[in-house]
């Protein structure tokens, strides 16, 4: 930045410099990135994910209620994510893995200081992969610490990773769901078609819900739903 090679090489970073944010931040979003970078675990993926976490605020950045907003900036932000590291030659796996982490990163934000229930860390795990949770589960630790200090979160993450070594414990953070789509179709006489995969969907739902739901307990579930 002070030489001038930031504007060039990341103009995405640059142009953080300057946007304002609301109070429940200090100083401006290049500021509270730099404090993100900072907190996250000196691994390289994890460094660029703080750094890219949010990239996608300046083309979102709204006044909703009178108080800045920026809706939505994490959906910009893995897409701009996505089209720098591909600029930057990175592999596929990291680009993969650090635009999931920039995704992610306001997965529980509305939680705050609490953990977020069983149903929601298995969902987590279930929709990102086991492989994937240190990264992104290190930056929302980063960017949780990196607000004025009234909006901290310092302890969430922590919180989150004991609830997960209990459920690894219990047997019942990988769920895998004890119906497929073929047994959909014969206990309903159904033919294949889109509602079949909108139907698995509702089990899964179900099953984050109660992982150790039986076949025909999903199957009733489905009834309720054709009701």
């Amino acid at each position: 930045r002070n030489c001038g090679l930031l504007k060039v090489i990341l103009p995405e970073v640059y142009s953080l410099i300057g946007v304002v944010q609301g109070v429940q931040h200090f100083g401006d979003v290049y500021d509270h990135t730099m404090s993100v970078v900072d907190k996250t675990s000196r691994v390289l993926n994890h460094r660029w994910a703080g750094l890219l976490h949010d990239i996608g605020k300046p083309q979102t950045r709204s006044f909703v209620d009178m108080k800045v907003r920026f809706l939505q900036h994490d959906v910009v932000g893995e897409l701009e994510t996505i089209k720098l590291l591909k600029r930057l030659k990175f592999s596929n796996n990291d680009v993969k893995q650090i635009s999931l982490a920039v995704r992610q990163h306001m997965r529980f934000k509305t939680q705050g200081d609490n953990c977020p229930s069983p149903k929601a860390i298995r969902k987590l795990i279930s929709d990102v992969g086991e492989d994937n949770i240190p990264i992104i589960l290190d930056v929302i630790n980063a960017d949780n610490n990196s607000h004025a200090e009234k909006y901290n979160a310092p302890n969430q993450v922590n919180k989150i990773i004991k609830k997960i070594n209990e459920l690894k414990n219990d047997a019942v953070l990988d769920i895998k769901l004890p119906i497929n789509g073929n047994d959909i179709m014969l206990a309903f006489n159904l033919k294949p078609s889109p509602k079949i995969g909108i139907y698995l969907d509702a089990i899964k739902a179900y099953c984050l819900d109660k992982p150790n739901a039986t076949k025909d307990e999903c199957i009733e579930h489905i009834k309720t739903i054709l009701n």
